[in-house]
């Protein structure tokens, strides 16, 4: 091989390793923006699980007496039952208002119910 092919191929190296060496340090500098307000939030939230659990209504129901679970499951029965009573007569509602409007549309055809065929 010439000499000046060796030249190129080492500048195209040299080259290369410089762009490579530029990008990981830039993608560094953008990780490391980004970490470090991470780090400040991990630090919160460790600090806040050294000082202890706080009592709150959402723990889980295992840590608390079967009276709050029960109390809990009565009034979500309740509400779902009310739920159902609402859909239903919704749904009823709904009914006879198609019922009436068969209706009427039969009578102004005069295919009402009481003139069907004998």
């Amino acid at each position: 091989m010439a000499w000046w092919i060796w030249l190129v191929l080492a500048i195209f190296a040299v080259v290369v390793l410089i762009l490579g060496a530029l990008y990981v340090l830039l993608k560094g500098k953008k990780a490391l923006a980004e970490v470090g307000p991470l780090t400040d939030r991990v630090q919160k939230d460790l600090a806040a699980v050294a000082e202890g659990p706080k009592p709150s209504d959402h723990d889980t129901l295992i840590a608390q007496p079967l009276s709050v679970a029960t109390e809990r499951y009565e009034v979500a029965h309740a509400n779902r039952i009310e739920y159902k009573k609402q859909r239903r007569l919704k749904h009823t509602e709904n009914w006879q208002r198609w019922e009436s409007f068969n209706d009427l549309k039969s009578s102004k055809d005069g295919n009402s119910p009481q003139h069907g065929k004998h």
